[in-house]
Parts: C-alpha cells; sequence; structure tokens
C-alpha cells in the first residue's frame, strides 16, 4: 500500500479531474502464468478527495454496460483506467 509507483520514463503520474495528484493505492507483479496479462504490472491509483464513485446505476445487481468509461454524476470525468 502506497509507496512509491513503478511507471514507464514516458509515463506522468496520475492526476484525478480535480487536478491532483493521485494517490498510489497499490501496485503489483502479475504473474507469468496468468493470461492475458501475464508478466504486467498492475498499479491502482486514487484522488484523496474523490475517492469513491458516485450512486452508481445498476442493471441486474452490476454496473450499468461502460460505466467505467463516462462521467458519473455528480463528478466531471469518468473514474476508469487512464
Amino acid at each position: 500500500m502506497g509507496g512509491w509507483p513503478f511507471l514507464d520514463q514516458a509515463q506522468d503520474w496520475p492526476e484525478c479531474f480535480c487536478g491532483e495528484r493521485m494517490a498510489l493505492f497499490f501496485q503489483f507483479d502479475i504473474p507469468w502464468d496468468l493470461e492475458p496479462f501475464g508478466g504486467d504490472h498492475l498499479l491502482v491509483f486514487h484522488c484523496r478527495a474523490h475517492n469513491d464513485a458516485s450512486n452508481p446505476q445498476l442493471a441486474d445487481g452490476r454496473l450499468v454496460p461502460k460505466y467505467w468509461d463516462a462521467p458519473q454524476p455528480p463528478y466531471p470525468a469518468r473514474f476508469g483506467v487512464y
């Protein structure tokens, strides 16, 4: 939890839509034998102020399709992977 992220040289530290630098939540290496992402490194960041998704719309108990790809009120930008 926390610490310094392992970013590629071309990657900037992620920022929230509010302009604040996001906090590193956790990171880990995915084992090689776990397809399709084996050998990748997963980093998860969150904004200290906007760290919870708003009241999500559910369909059959699941998030609506493309939930992470679109802004969810009252927030002006998406919560998805950047």
